[in-house]
């Protein structure tokens, strides 16, 4: 059997007659990192950046038009933040160091190297830039949740011009997103659009404050008391709050900081808890959660607050442990929380220096920047705006003027955000 093969092998190179198995690469490729398409048909690469060479049924090899244009490489990138309306998620794109990102008062966006304009970056897929195109190449690659389609157009008739064009797909909460980066071919090169397409992620980039969410109880007073720590005293929160609602309709603002104590101590301070249940207060903003022991003792401070009709608000200080306050919103989610650690802490990833908010002490008690935090979240808390009057420098310990340039816009908006305001840029829906 084995001779038969073998003669029948001869034969047919005797006749001039060879078979080959063919295996035809159509340009498809998949990585770790995502499924990608293309089509074109490649033979040389599994790269999908429209240069391999395209393989004829004859066999000859035939190179892209735009193959020997010689483009521009990138050293280095730098990332930036484009949010849509009002959305709080942003799209984080690397593009090159030297490109620079300039509106053009038309809900877009220029893009400059050096002076020179080489592109744009505008919502949707298509503008007027689509006119007279014809598409040479494209593909199309998916990557944690983003879809990136990258093309390669030709423009004109007697004298051809050539443009490089990404658009990135993607979800923003129920919506769907797509924004086009579309640039000169020369500005980049294809490893240079493969990093572009590579690195971009969704994140929320702002937290937008609250407002209104803490109402004043019904009780004819409208006394404000403050309860806990040293954190309460080092950060002046009291004087604070009595200084931004100078022109609010209030009775008193009352703030008491007993040394190292917490929750329990209060759940079983007679004084207090006569004065919360005798109703002297309207509204009392609590912190000093610092073990499971405070969380099961608030149990009597609640009780409290509903006899005198308080109305009982959560404010965690900055030392106080994720845990704990996580466990005390599960046991208890029908109680407000103004998070005035994590707010601080958001500031602090915000860029703000950590040394403005914390003092240099064992404790790292909170400053009275930290203090004017609290006081604005509770001032929005209450009043459901953003506080409009100023603080004295002797009673707060602090400058309105020092307040508002390390603050910047937070003074007026309540905002933060996750990055440098120089890396976000906004389109109007």
């Amino acid at each position: 059997m084995k001779r038969n093969c073998i003669k029948a092998v001869l034969a047919l190179m005797l006749a001039g007659t060879v078979l080959l198995t063919s295996c035809n690469q159509t340009g498809s490729t998949a990585d770790s990192s995502g499924t990608e398409s293309a089509t074109a048909q490649t033979t040389n690469s599994s790269q999908t950046d429209g240069t391999s060479k395209t393989t004829q049924t004859s066999g000859t090899e035939v190179k892209p038009e735009y193959a020997d244009i010689k483009c521009e490489s990138a050293k280095s990138f730098t990332y930036i933040n484009f949010v849509c309306g009002e959305s709080e998620e942003a799209i984080n794109i690397g593009l090159p160091e030297e490109w620079k990102i300039y509106s053009d008062g038309e809900n877009r966006y220029n893009v400059l190297k050096y002076g020179k304009e080489i592109g744009k970056v505008y919502l949707g897929d298509e503008s007027e830039l689509d006119e007279g195109k014809t598409e040479l190449y494209s593909d199309v690659k998916t990557n944690l949740g983003i879809e990136t389609r990258y093309s390669i157009n030709r423009y004109g008739e007697a004298e051809y011009t050539y443009r490089k064009k990404i658009v990135f797909k993607y979800a923003d909460g129920d919506k769907t997103r797509t924004l086009t980066l579309d640039v000169d071919f020369t500005a980049i090169d294809d490893k240079g659009v493969r990093s572009i397409r590579g690195v971009p992620h969704i994140w929320t980039i702002m937290k937008k404050p609250e407002f209104g969410n803490v109402s004043f109880s019904n009780n004819p007073n409208r006394n404000i008391l403050i309860l806990g720590n040293s954190f309460v005293s080092t950060s002046r929160i009291g004087q604070m709050l009595l200084h931004l609602c100078a022109e609010e309709e209030i009775g008193s603002v009352t703030a008491v900081s007993l040394p190292n104590v917490s929750i329990k101590d209060y759940a079983s301070n007679s004084y207090w808890l006569a004065q919360i249940a005798g109703g002297t207060y309207n509204v009392l903003f609590l912190n000093g959660l610092y073990s499971n022991t405070d969380v099961t003792e608030l149990e009597k401070i609640i009780s409290a607050c509903k006899q005198g009709g308080v109305k009982l608000v959560l404010m965690p200080a900055h030392n106080e442990t994720f845990t704990t306050i996580g466990s005390a919103g599960t046991k208890y989610p029908d109680i407000v929380m103004l998070d005035w650690r994590d707010e601080i802490n958001k500031l602090i990833y915000s860029g703000i220096s950590k040394d403005k908010f914390c003092m240099d002490d064992g404790p790292e008690h909170s400053t009275p920047l930290a203090g004017y935090v609290g006081a604005s979240m509770i001032y929005r808390a209450l009043f459901g705006k953003m506080p409009t009057a100023t603080i004295d420098t002797d009673y707060c310990g602090i400058s309105q003027m020092s307040v508002n340039r390390i603050l910047g816009d937070y003074v007026e908006t309540g905002v933060i955000y996750s990055a440098s305001p120089s890396t976000i840029y906004f389109f109007e829906e």
